[in-house]
C-alpha cells in the first residue's frame, strides 16, 4: 500500500472512532467501531488490518461506488410483480443489508440499512422520481444521506403468460474524502453477488406457493369435468 492509501486510511479510522467516541449510542455499536477504527488505523500505519482480514472485508474497491445491474425472470403476472415492488416497505423482505423502509408520503421514503459484523446503521431519505405502471421506478437518495444511493427497475411482461422479467440497477456512491472511506468500509458487504442474491430471494418469494395454486387450479378444471381424461371419454362416447 502506497503513503497515500495508508494516510486515508488513517484518518478513515480516526473518523471512525472519533464517531465511536462521541456517540451516545454504547454496547456493540460503539466497539464494532472502535475496532473497525483501530483496525484502519493500524492499516495506515503497518499497511495491513487483521480485522479486515477476519471479517472478510475487502478493500480494493474503496472509492470506486458500486453499480449492479442484474435480472431475473419471476412466473407471476407483471401487475402483481409491480405492486408487490412498488410497495417499497416489501424490500426488507428479500434485500439482506436492507433492515427497514418507510414510505412516508406518495414518492417519498425513509430507509435503514445494517452496516455489515453488526456494528451500526445507515440512514437516508429516498424519493421517487419516475414511475410508469406496470413497467417502471427509479428512484435516489436526497441530500442529507449517509451514502447517495439510486435504483431503477424495469417490469417486461413476458409472452403466452409466461410471467415477468425484471430488470435491476442498483448504485451506492460514497462520499469523498476520509469520511467517505469510512463508510465504503462499513458498506463493503453489500456486493454485487448479495443483490444478485437478493434478487434471487425476490424470485422465490414471489413465486412461493405457485405450485400449489396451479395444482388447486387443475383440480378445480377437473372436478368441473375439463380434464383431458374425461374430454377424450365424452368424444368417445358420442363416437
Amino acid at each position: 500500500m502506497g503513503n497515500t492509501g495508508r494516510i486515508a486510511s488513517a484518518a478513515a479510522g480516526a473518523a471512525i472512532a472519533a464517531i465511536a467516541l462521541t456517540s451516545r449510542r454504547g454496547g456493540n455499536w460503539r466497539y464494532g467501531l472502535l475496532a473497525l477504527g483501530g483496525g484502519l488505523i493500524a492499516r495506515g500505519a503497518v499497511g495491513y488490518c487483521p480485522i479486515q482480514d477476519a471479517l472478510g472485508i475487502d478493500t480494493s474497491g474503496i472509492g470506486k461506488g458500486l453499480v449492479v445491474n442484474t435480472s431475473v425472470k419471476v412466473r407471476r403476472p407483471v401487475e402483481d410483480v409491480y405492486n408487490f415492488w412498488r410497495n417499497l416497505e416489501n424490500l426488507p423482505q428479500f434485500m439482506t443489508h436492507l433492515e427497514d423502509v418507510r414510505e412516508f408520503s406518495e414518492t417519498q421514503s425513509q430507509w435503514v440499512a445494517k452496516i455489515p459484523a453488526n456494528v451500526g446503521k445507515l440512514y437516508w431519505d429516498a424519493e421517487i422520481v419516475d414511475e410508469e405502471q406496470n413497467q417502471l421506478i427509479v428512484w435516489q437518495s436526497l441530500e442529507g444521506a449517509d451514502v447517495d444511493n439510486a435504483g431503477e427497475v424495469h417490469f417486461v411482461e413476458l409472452p403466452d403468460g409466461e410471467g415477468t422479467e425484471v430488470h435491476v440497477r442498483i448504485s451506492y456512491d460514497p462520499p469523498a474524502g476520509a469520511l467517505g472511506d469510512a463508510v465504503a468500509h462499513l458498506f463493503n458487504g453489500i456486493s454485487e453477488q448479495v443483490i444478485k442474491k437478493n434478487m434471487r430471494d425476490f424470485k422465490a418469494l414471489m413465486e412461493e406457493g405457485l405450485e400449489a395454486e396451479e395444482n388447486d387450479s387443475n383440480d378445480e378444471n377437473s372436478s368441473n369435468g375439463f380434464s383431458l381424461k374425461n374430454i377424450i371419454d365424452r368424444v368417445t362416447s358420442l363416437v
